[in-house]
């Protein structure tokens, strides 16, 4: 999968790949097949294949005993992998699976506590990735148009999967399910700003 990603022209510059957490005792505890180290190796793989890669990821605090120092490890593999988003989450147990039966001396104020924490860093790091797209040209899929502020603007993404939004010439514009050009001009840590080229 990592040549194919290097050579196909097809495939999205985008790719998806959950690691839950930064810590190998909570892998191991998840049983998870695989390290922080190995999953940061693949990483590396990836974007040596395709350096126009851009990768996302599912991160779950407050596994069953997860310690101050694991969490950490958690935060250590957000600035390591540089994730352009993540989805994250609080733990919850589901039935029948050995973690639903684990005792556990987490509260649910130190979960959520830490899920913002996780949140709030994650978006620092988008945040300056995003910066890096101000004043670059990209391809971008139209999806649909919104009111910002009582201002019409389209929305679409582009190849991997980033947003941009964007104002048309003149409001009778139809721009739905067309590709168009856009520098960007302005990049929050959740979206961009920018103008037809």
């Amino acid at each position: 999968m990592v040549a194919v990603h290097g050579i196909a022209k097809k495939l999205s510059n985008h790719l998806h790949l959950p690691v839950q957490s930064g810590s190998a005792s909570v892998l191991d505890r998840m049983l998870r097949e695989y390290s922080p180290e190995h999953y940061l190796s693949l990483l590396e793989k990836l974007r040596k294949a395709n350096p126009q890669i851009v990768l996302s990821t599912d991160i779950i605090v407050g596994f069953p005993n997860e310690t101050d120092e694991e969490f950490n490890d958690t935060l250590k593999l957000l600035d390591a992998a540089q994730f352009d988003s993540i989805y994250s989450y609080v733990f919850s147990p589901r039935s029948k699976t050995k973690a639903a039966l684990m005792d556990d001396f987490l509260t649910d104020d130190l979960k959520g506590e830490r899920l913002r924490q996780v949140q709030k860093h994650q978006l620092l790091i988008q945040d300056k990735i995003r910066q890096g797209m101000v004043g670059k040209t990209y391809s971008v899929l139209v999806e649909g148009f919104g009111n910002m502020g009582g201002i019409k603007k389209w929305k679409g993404r582009t190849n991997c999967n980033r947003i941009i939004h964007f104002r048309p010439d003149n409001d009778e514009q139809d721009f739905k399910w067309k590709w168009v050009s856009l520098e960007v001009i302005s990049a929050t840590a959740l979206s961009c700003q920018g103008t037809l080229r």
